[in-house]
């Protein structure tokens, strides 16, 4: 890691507080756990940073730092983030001790893409014709005798049992209407989920000026999250020689950042690359620069959903709850332990999955589908469950 400020590298205050922030966040997993012991309510993550570690006094070096911990892993800012959620989320995939994978956090370089093992996957059991491309939903009828979908083209799909897995994002908006409108309490659901953005901005240049270690680190003097993390893709292990850098956003300078220009995208950048690298008389201009707009594509809008402090579990059996034992929901944003990841929406397409199948085969067991409703009782909502 090479820390940068405005004035270039900073390898003295800026590696210091790092290493503070790593143990900040650290702490506040620590405490969600007792905290869930003790059956305190939830909070943000933000106040959690309050209770759980010494108040300090943030430099620019202590909020680019605390990003790298938090911001950079869930999307979404310690003021947007469930502190007892986040927590479980981090530890029941990171720490082994808690049934985690393991807490290396590492990046798919396959060139034939990340979607290559899923098709193979899908090989074992799909036959022709099975899946259809570039067919967009447009309406959803579900009754208790079935469903039926309308795409775009005027085909209409029609079966005993159908398994939506739009985003939360593709959800909070009109581009797919169900009929009848779905209940009240799956709506609020929706509705209370967030969705983080986060976004790569990939640059080619014609040769390489920056620093050899894989990863940057910038801390803006004034604005939090201001293209903080960058990583040499020149580097061995992923394309030494292709002259790639790259930097990553998230959250509300995600959003911002799709709708700006891409020559005033690029003018950002630049002048921030000219702050990191100041003993350089010139910066060459990249010969290309890619950027996905996850947050403004209507089939996505956003990156993966993110657990905000005011939703309640309830709101999450809501959210995966099924509809007249025929319309069922699953995604990485129904996933209670593994929101926000590959690995919860796969566990949760399993999981329904097997129940559709085994409904098929067994009509008697159609009833066991998990099952939604309006919740009242703040002081009955159910405890988080356990890190």
């Amino acid at each position: 890691m090479t820390f940068f400020d405005q004035n270039g590298t900073n390898e003295d205050q800026f590696p210091r507080q790092y290493r503070l922030a790593k143990d900040r966040f650290e702490a506040l997993t620590d405490a969600a756990g007792r905290r869930i012991a003790s059956r305190h309510v939830d909070t943000t993550a933000r106040t959690g940073y309050k209770l759980s570690s010494p108040r300090i006094e943030y430099s620019q070096y202590d909020h680019a730092s605390e990003y790298y911990h938090y911001d950079w892993e869930y999307g979404q800012s310690p003021e947007q983030s469930s502190w007892i959620a986040t927590a479980i989320n981090y530890n029941r995939t990171f720490e082994p001790s808690f049934g985690g994978f393991g807490t290396e956090d590492k990046m798919c370089i396959d060139q034939r893409g990340f979607k290559h093992f899923l098709l193979e996957e899908s090989k074992r059991f799909l036959k022709p014709n099975q899946t259809l491309l570039s067919s967009v939903v447009k309406s959803v009828n579900y009754t208790e005798s079935g469903v039926s979908v309308l795409l775009s083209n005027g085909r209409v799909l029609t079966a005993d049992q159908a398994l939506v897995t739009f985003s939360v994002g593709v959800l909070q908006h009109d581009d797919v209407v169900f009929y009848p409108p779905l209940p009240s309490w799956k709506v609020e659901a929706i509705e209370s989920m967030k969705m983080a953005t986060y976004t790569k901005i990939f640059l080619v240049f014609e040769e390489k000026f920056w620093h050899d270690t894989q990863m940057g680190l910038y801390a803006h003097p004034h604005r939090r999250g201001y293209f903080p993390v960058w990583q040499s893709l020149d580097h061995e292990g992923f394309f030494p020689g292709k002259h790639v850098y790259l930097v990553a956003v998230t959250g509300d300078e995600s959003e911002r950042l799709e709708s700006t220009p891409a020559n005033e995208l690029q003018d950002e950048v630049m002048k921030v690359l000219r702050h990191m690298y100041p003993h350089l008389e010139t910066i060459p201009t990249p010969t290309e620069m890619v950027m996905e707009r996850w947050f403004s594509n209507k089939f996505f809008r956003g990156s993966w959903s993110n657990w905000p402090p005011s939703f309640h579990v309830e709101h999450m059996n809501n959210l995966r709850a099924s509809l007249n034992n025929r319309l069922h929901f699953a995604g990485e944003g129904t996933s209670q332990s593994f929101y926000g990841y590959l690995h919860g929406a796969y566990f949760e397409g399993v999981e329904r999955g097997l129940l559709i199948a085994r409904c098929a085969t067994e009509p008697s067991h159609c009833s066991s589908f998990p099952a939604g409703g309006d919740f009242e009782d703040t002081t009955a909502l159910s405890p988080m469950y356990s890190i």
